[in-house]
C-alpha cells in the first residue's frame, strides 16, 4: 500500500519518499500492529477451551461430571455420573447399564440426563455439569427446540434444570471427566444399576486425586 501511494504521489503530486525512510515507517508500522495484537490477546484470552484437569467447585456449588460407553455389538450403553462437594468429596455416584441404539451423541444425551436426575435426589440448589461431550454441552445450553432422538433427551433435561436455584455446563477434556469415563466403562459390566452415596466406588479409587 505505501509503495502504491508512493508512486501516485510522485506522479501526480511530483513529491517523492525516500526509500529509507519508506522502509522506517513500514517497520514503525509492523512494530505498533505486534504491540496490539499482544495487548488484545491480553485482554480478550481465547474463550470455549475446554478445562484439561479437574477443579473443585467455588463454595456452596456442587460439580456433577457425566460420561456414557457404549458397546456397539452388545447394543448397550455404560453411564457413570460423579457429585462432588467444593472440597472434592465424592457425594455421590451412579452407573447404569442400558440397552439402548450405539449412538455416542445418544448415549452422552441421556448420561447428561441421568447427571441431572441423580442431582435431584441428592437435592444441592447450585450446581455446575461438566462433560466431554461438546456437541451435547451445546445442545443443553441451547433454548432452541431440537426434535431429533438426543435433542427430545436434552429438551427434558433443561426442564428438570428448572428445580436448582443455580445452573451452568461446562465443557471439558477426558483427562478432567476421568472419574465419570472410569464409571461409564464399569457400567458396561454391572447388572442393571449402582447408586453409592458419600463413599468411593473400587473401580475409581486410584483417581481419587482427579
Amino acid at each position: 500500500m505505501k509503495i502504491w501511494k508512493r508512486r501516485n504521489e510522485l506522479l501526480f503530486k511530483q513529491s517523492f519518499t525516500n526509500p529509507i525512510t519508506l522502509s522506517l515507517q513500514s517497520k514503525q508500522k509492523v512494530e505498533e500492529l505486534q504491540i496490539l495484537q499482544k495487548q488484545t490477546l491480553t485482554s480478550f484470552p481465547l474463550a470455549g477451551n475446554p478445562v484439561s484437569q479437574w477443579e473443585a467447585p467455588p463454595q456452596g456449588f456442587y460439580k456433577i461430571t457425566w460420561d456414557a460407553s457404549t458397546q456397539k455389538q452388545n447394543c448397550i450403553s455404560g453411564v457413570g455420573v460423579a457429585i462432588r462437594d467444593c472440597e472434592g468429596n465424592f457425594i455421590a455416584t451412579r452407573r447404569i447399564k442400558i440397552s439402548l441404539y450405539p449412538d455416542c451423541h445418544l448415549d452422552e444425551s441421556y448420561a447428561a440426563q441421568q447427571d441431572v436426575l441423580l442431582a435431584t435426589i441428592i437435592s444441592p440448589r447450585k450446581i455446575i455439569l461438566e462433560g466431554d461431550a461438546l456437541q451435547v454441552v451445546n445442545e443443553l445450553e441451547d433454548t432452541s427446540e431440537n426434535w431429533s432422538q438426543a435433542g427430545l433427551i436434552s429438551m427434558d433435561t433443561r426442564i428438570l434444570l428448572n428445580r436448582f436455584e443455580s445452573w451452568s455446563f461446562q465443557h471439558v477434556k477426558r483427562a478432567s471427566n476421568e472419574n465419570a469415563h472410569v464409571l461409564a466403562k464399569h457400567a458396561l459390566v454391572i447388572d442393571d444399576v449402582i447408586i453409592e452415596l458419600e463413599d468411593i466406588p473400587s473401580c475409581i479409587g486410584h483417581l481419587v486425586s482427579t
